[in-house]
């Protein structure tokens, strides 16, 4: 009798304890638990968004804006020399044993370019070359010309340019015969330059009639 009532003491007490369990700290429900669910995802999501965000401002802005500032003076750097007029004071060695001095101004045309994405520019010379002339019997000649000229610039150093234009050729008729007389004659050559910065050149150009040049860029 006395071990029965001892149950049934015990078994009222652990139903007391687990109604108090019930009532003060109630389990979680399935709703509650799919809320936590979506805050720790939107704690996840969050995050790699703004993980996305400073990679795309960094990937778009060039990261380093130190390196942005350094690209953006480059390009107005490059817009200028294009934009700029250029002058060469040359040497001229041509054909017949002549030797003389020449000069060019050459003209932006286009100075953006002619093909996208490449680093060129068009522009137009005007100059004269000046001869003399050692063979027999000597004699000087004057040659005003006129040129297009279509500049590649392959780095910051080497450039390369074609150009086709027309010379206007006055020498001694006199003294020469008939195939020395004044007369007009196509001209076509090909000239490379080595740039010393953005202004000054080391130049090099082999044309016809004018022959070979070298000479510095301003």
């Amino acid at each position: 009798m006395g071990n029965w009532r001892t149950a049934l003491r015990l078994t009222a007490l652990g139903v007391a304890a687990l109604a108090l369990v019930i009532f003060v700290a109630p389990p979680v429900t399935v709703a509650a638990q799919d809320e936590q669910d979506d805050e720790a995802y939107d704690d996840d999501a969050y995050g790699d968004e703004a993980y996305d965000d400073e990679a795309y401002d960094d990937e778009e802005g060039g990261g380093d804006p130190l390196n942005q500032e350094s690209d953006f003076q480059e390009d107005e750097s490059t817009e200028a020399a294009h934009e700029s007029v250029r002058f060469d004071l040359h040497a001229g060695f041509t054909y017949y044993l002549a030797a003389g001095l020449g000069l060019r101004l050459d003209l932006p045309v286009v100075p953006e370019g002619l093909i996208v994405g490449t680093d060129e520019d068009v522009r137009i010379g005007l100059g004269v070359e000046a001869f003399w002339f050692f063979d027999e019997p000597g004699g000087i000649a004057i040659w005003p010309l006129l040129a297009f000229q279509w500049n590649f610039y392959l780095n910051e150093r080497w450039s390369i340019f074609p150009e086709l234009g027309g010379i206007l050729m006055f020498m001694d008729k006199d003294e020469r015969g008939k195939f020395w007389k004044t007369f007009i004659a196509p001209l076509a050559g090909f000239g490379v330059r080595y740039h010393f910065n953005e202004h000054n050149a080391l130049l090099f150009r082999l044309n016809w009639p004018a022959g070979l040049q070298i000479g510095l860029t301003f």
